[in-house]
């Protein structure tokens, strides 16, 4: 056995060319990387924080970095101290550093876009949707992006594997040997004290932007206990004196700024009229269409969405319009039911249909006389042109310049803030399709609502935020006007 292994050409090739001192310049190489990568990205983390960071503040967010760093060392020299053969401890650098690579970048190039991390629980459950990539517009630009820079980032690796294979011989190798060991120990130590020194001093918002942070030192709240839901009983029937039917229309990430003569006049001019109510400060129940829907539907505080979600109860308000002698339907444009396990709302209604396009679902209810076949009832209609990334007919593309409707809003290009115009522009195309469709809708119910017939409320279920805090989008849970406050 020994002498197959002497006469082994990997052997020949690599036994003597990858030791410990190769295996310290490619980590250190690879530790230049990550580095840059950090200093680059900084700033912008820096810019997301509500304040500015003090210098407690800076000194973790080096503390911290440093670890990660020093982590992904130790794990590079653990490689080379597992594996048995030497070519099989350089080859399988490649892939290790790259994927680490790859992960690092795409993490902040995420956080500093949408405030939300790769492993972040509500983003692996959203992933985890079967309906994601049509709902998110994830588009196959994100899977070409992921794989041309995993490609890109493969053949660096290569590229610094054979350099350092090409150094091999040299002796000053030697100073690695010892020394980038000695280094990755006393950086790791280094780093624990220096985090644990400041990490209490300092305010977290701005070292939430590093990977594991918050989940390896953020104070953990306690695992949640599932209590029992002391929620009222419907009565089986009830008497109303006026039972006029009810229309509840939703509008996706429709921020209360939208509802303007000049972004939708058609619904504004309604609006305004003396036969309508308008909330002149309305917020939704959450930062999501779970959490809004379930609010809205429940007439509860988006907390208590998982203990009922868990539980599957149904909805009082909806149970008593049941109990009024309403029928109850639902139509949605959106994939609400199967969205994050939230399949308990839409099992409050009689009948419920998805179309999952917008002008679908306008067409539907405007050919269709059955909001009136049955009385009362209560029609639920989720509209989602608003949402990411702002889809509308052509002829509704009245704001230019705008972006492609493919692109990439989670890991497109890092100047993606300096198309926040045409990004903007599409979002209010997608408002005025939506307010011809709402419009429609409401001229064509309009004599019922008139003799009392017919009540409409028309909501959204969050906002949308356009970098006005540093961000794009409504996924992060910060709670700000633009997230929160909608029109009703």
């Amino acid at each position: 056995m020994t002498g197959a292994r002497l006469n082994d050409p990997a052997q020949i090739a690599w036994g003597d060319r990858w030791g410990l001192g190769e295996a310290s310049l490619f980590a250190t190489l690879n530790l230049v990387l990550q580095v840059m990568l950090l200093v680059y990205f900084e700033p912008q983390l820096r810019g997301l924080s509500l304040s500015s960071p003090s210098h407690w503040e800076r000194f973790a967010f080096a503390g911290f970095s440093g670890f990660l760093l020093a982590c992904a060392a130790v794990v590079s020299l653990c490689l080379w101290l597992l594996l048995r053969w030497s070519w099989l401890r350089a080859l399988l650098q490649v892939p290790v550093q790259a994927a680490f690579l790859l992960f690092l970048f795409s993490d902040l190039r995420l956080y500093a876009s949408t405030g939300l991390h790769l492993l972040d629980r509500a983003v692996l459950n959203t992933l985890a949707n079967q309906d994601a990539d049509r709902q998110l517009h994830l588009m196959e630009s994100s899977s070409w992006s992921l794989l041309l820079l995993g490609t890109a980032l493969v053949v660096l690796e290569l590229f610094l594997l054979l350099a350092v294979r090409a150094l091999g011989r040299r002796r000053s190798l030697r100073l690695f040997k010892l020394g980038f060991p000695t280094a990755s120990a006393a950086l790791l130590v280094l780093s624990l004290a220096l985090l644990r020194l400041s990490s209490p001093l300092a305010a977290h918002g701005y070292l939430d932007g590093l990977p594991f942070f918050s989940s390896l030192l953020r104070e953990q709240a306690a695992p949640p206990r599932l209590l029992e839901l002391v929620y009222p009983t419907p009565p089986s029937e009830l008497t109303a004196s006026a039972r006029p039917s009810i229309l509840f229309i939703l509008v996706e990430s429709w921020r209360a700024d939208a509802l303007s003569a000049e972004k939708m006049p058609r619904l504004h001019a309604i609006s305004s009229g003396p036969s309508c109510i308008r909330s002149a400060h309305h917020y939704a129940g959450g930062h999501t269409t779970e959490y809004g829907a379930f609010s809205l539907l429940y007439a509860l505080n988006g907390y208590h969405y998982v203990p009922f979600r868990e539980q599957a109860r149904g909805s009082f308000p909806l149970a008593l319009l049941r109990a009024a002698g309403y029928g109850l339907y639902g139509m949605s444009a959106s994939s609400l039911k199967e969205w994050n396990h939230s399949g308990f709302i839409t099992e409050n209604f009689d009948h419920y249909e998805e179309h999952l396009e917008s002008a679908e679902l306008a067409d539907e209810v405007l050919g269709s006389q059955e909001l009136g076949e049955q009385l009362p009832r209560f029609d639920l209609l989720f509209f989602n042109a608003t949402h990411h990334n702002y889809l509308y007919p052509p002829e509704y593309e009245i704001h230019t310049p705008v972006i492609a409707p493919d692109y990439d809003h989670y890991l497109g290009d890092l100047e993606l803030r300096n198309q926040e115009t045409g990004i903007r522009n599409r979002y209010l195309n997608a408002l005025r399709f939506v307010d011809d469709k709402l419009s429609n809708i409401l001229e064509r119910e309009w004599s019922r609502v008139s003799t009392g017939e017919l009540v409409v409320v028309i909501t959204g279920d969050h906002g949308e935020e356009f970098w006005e805090h540093g961000l794009l989008g409504h996924g992060a849970p910060r709670f700000s006007e633009q997230r929160c406050a909608v029109p009703l």
